[in-house]
């Protein structure tokens, strides 16, 4: 039986819509235990696609799409049906009861069942597709057929109870943090000239982040940290001589930081929300080559985060790209950078000593 077969009659029996003989048959009896284990597939997907789902063809298409291509969905949607099975096959078990069709297409879907088991499986199944109703299921067989079910159903949750555990210890802040040093990890990188060590570290941040972004795709803090190291991205690809992905990457950023910036309402983001998305802006903005547009965005960030030694140095970086330079403005930026670059992996003595040389051969 076809796991995506089974999702896609439950979700039109879910929304309401007309369901197939085929897909009939595949639900029956086992509706109480798929409506439950829907639920949270259908949460995670209108959460990814952005919208609630409907009755629409488009909305069901493109639910079914992503269900199909995303494994994670599908252990999901089987693991709740695990969950949602066992208990019912044990009463079945205790009580000598039948198995209907929907419960047997169920069961040898949540399980990939062996020896005695399976032949009995295979007798069923030929039955069924004969017309014949399933009235009984032997004692012996439906004990085996539970305990494998139960042993799947076991080894699901011992896994879920590590996931929670690591779960409990590494909260997502703590894991955008990290995301955070890979970046830093990769401007270092890119500073020492290793542009491979450099995009290895961005590319595991970008998947770490996107994961996150799938389940939360509003998440402010999630979306500026992409437009960063979608950023960042670009400076190493052009460093290494790819121009046309740096650009693509460039687009990328440029699009993340502009929603934000004019898209997103003020009551939806904070003050350092809006101060990180015009600090990227102005990233972008002097990678693209125009360093006044630069500037009027992050001395407005500057304006709201005034400790960010970040801000401060690229308005010192842009002043030196521009063609007439503000060594003053320069000065006062390295001296915020200094005063706030405590922490800073990447802001160290030499680098800074040699912001103050350029500043220096200017004056």
């Amino acid at each position: 039986m076809d796991l995506a077969k089974l999702f896609k009659a439950g979700l039109l029996k879910f929304l309401g819509k007309s369901v197939d003989i085929g897909g009939a048959a595949l639900l029956g009896g086992a509706w109480p235990i798929v409506k439950p284990a829907l639920e949270p597939v259908i949460e995670l997907l209108q959460r990814r696609l952005g919208q609630r789902l409907t009755t629409a063809n488009e909305h069901i298409e493109a639910a079914l799409a992503e269900f199909e291509r995303d494994q994670h969905l599908q252990q999901v949607f089987l693991g709740a049906l695990q969950r949602g099975l066992l208990p019912v096959l044990d009463q079945l078990r205790a009580t000598r009861g039948e198995l209907d069709e929907g419960l047997w297409h169920l069961a040898t879907l949540v399980g990939r069942f062996r020896g005695e088991v399976d032949e009995h499986l295979e007798q069923l199944g030929r039955r069924l597709e004969q017309g014949v109703s399933v009235t009984g299921f032997s004692p012996e067989a439906l004990a085996q057929l539970a305990e494998e079910v139960a042993r799947q159903a076991r080894a699901t949750e011992k896994m879920y109870v590590v996931a929670s555990q690591d779960a409990a210890r590494f909260s997502i802040g703590r894991i955008v943090r990290h995301a955070y040093r890979m970046q830093t990890r990769a401007l270092v990188a890119m500073q020492r000239g290793q542009v491979e060590a450099a995009l290895d570290e961005l590319e595991a941040g970008r998947l770490l982040v996107a994961t996150l972004l799938r389940e939360a795709p509003a998440d402010l803090p999630l979306r500026l940290l992409m437009g960063f190291l979608l950023k960042s991205s670009a400076q190493a690809l052009a460093q290494g001589g790819d121009h046309a992905g740096a650009e693509s990457a460039l687009d990328a950023a440029l699009e993340v930081f502009e929603v934000i910036e004019h898209d997103v309402p003020p009551d939806h983001k904070s003050a350092n929300d809006l101060a990180v998305a015009l600090h990227g802006l102005g990233n972008v903005l002097l990678e693209r080559g125009n360093p006044q547009a630069a500037l009027e965005r992050l001395r407005a960030a500057a304006a709201i985060a005034p400790t960010n030694p970040y801000i401060w140095h690229d308005i010192y970086v842009a002043q030196l790209d521009s063609d007439h330079p503000d060594v003053d403005e320069m000065a006062r930026a390295l001296d915020r950078v200094r005063a706030n670059a405590t922490g800073a992996e990447d802001l160290t003595p030499d680098y800074l000593a040699s912001l103050q040389q350029r500043l220096d051969g200017l004056r």
